[in-house]
């Protein structure tokens, strides 16, 4: 199970250094995109005709939660940094 862990972590830790890489105005929009991906998942939910509606909802609405979280995460590490005088 431990190394499971070590697994999750190594590749938080590349996804967040690829991340840090990108300008802020393309985490901006990931972020942006996440929020509407949420949006779209909790709309699709609501108004779901077919099966395959409330298997694709979920996925949405987690998927839209993760790009907009990481986006975000990245954006406030950035803020601080700069208001402490980094």
């Amino acid at each position: 199970m431990s190394r499971i862990i070590d697994w999750i972590d190594r590749d938080n830790a590349r996804t967040d250094a690829i991340l840090a890489s990108r300008p802020t105005s393309w985490l901006v929009l990931r972020a942006l995109f996440g929020v509407a991906l949420t949006a779209k998942g909790v709309a699709l939910a609501m108004h779901a005709t077919t099966g395959w509606h409330y298997a694709v909802a979920p996925l949405l609405f987690a998927g839209g939660i993760m790009f907009a979280f990481e986006s975000v995460k990245i954006l406030v590490a950035r803020v601080e940094s700069r208001t402490s005088g980094g």
